[in-house]
């Protein structure tokens, strides 16, 4: 099941008294464009951000540090939705395999989160209980896509992407980069996978089949996946890791 709607923004944070329920198989998926914010809302969203944050958002390029500070603010402020905690207040540590996760003592442990941004897009995912991950991407003319094709793609995913026209087939590369970068975060597995051994098959409008290789336990895990279209020029994909279909929560939100 999907609820999708488009929010006017976050506005004013709601206060810790008004957290609201994230029940079990909801998987909330929240994306605003990552526009220049006023000047207002730069210095709003640099000031939630811890002080690791805050060097990494400065050794970036000046443009890519709006996408970086938007994107951690936003996550931040969905988080604190769910949770009676301010957006500022939250910590974050990666684990062995570099992927971030909630280290606020004691805390809830069965909250779960990821984000990604680029160009034009930030977004994020949260859930309980249950692995995630996000990606987006928007095609760029820099990349050499035939040549990624032949890198990143299994053999059949190739042979269908050559079926594409060439015009199409920068979009249709990111429907299979996302998915594939989108169910390593959710798994945790990040590099140890080859990305051709996940082999995609694109379903309908928004949804996706992958045949993975097994995990360190010999089993593979039971994920479940979402492609998204914010706009003509973004691709979202999102995955996570629960036996039963999830409930996608899906939010637009104005910046």
């Amino acid at each position: 099941m999907i609820s999708t709607r488009r929010c006017p923004g976050y506005g004013q944070t709601m206060s810790n008294s008004e957290s609201l329920p994230l029940a079990p198989g909801c998987v909330v998926v929240r994306y605003m464009p990552s526009e220049p914010a006023s000047p207002e809302r730069a210095e709003e969203n640099l000031s939630l951000l811890s002080v690791e944050e805050r060097q990494r958002h400065g050794r970036r390029t000046p443009s890519a540090r709006a996408e970086f500070c938007s994107a951690h603010a936003l996550l931040r402020r969905t988080l604190s939705l769910y949770a009676d905690l301010e957006p500022a207040d939250w910590r974050f540590s990666p684990d062995a395999m570099g992927k971030p996760g909630i280290v606020n003592p004691p805390w809830d442990r069965s909250l779960h989160f990821n984000l990604s941004h680029t160009r034009g897009l930030v977004a994020c995912v949260v859930a309980r209980d249950m692995g995630v991950g996000i990606d987006v991407e928007t095609p760029r003319r820099s990349r050499d896509y035939s040549q990624l094709a032949e890198r990143v793609l299994s053999a059949s995913e190739r042979a269908r992407w050559k079926e594409l026209p060439p015009s199409q087939q920068p979009a249709g590369f990111l429907d299979y980069w996302t998915l594939k970068e989108a169910h390593l975060k959710a798994t945790g597995t990040g590099i140890r996978s080859a990305l051709d051994r996940l082999e995609f098959r694109l379903e309908g409008a928004d949804r996706a089949h992958c045949r993975a290789e097994a995990g360190p336990g010999g089993r593979e895990p039971a994920c479940h996946y979402l492609r998204l279209r914010p706009t003509e020029n973004h691709h979202v994909a999102v995955a996570c890791t629960q036996a039963a279909p999830p409930r996608w929560d899906v939010s637009g939100l104005d910046p």
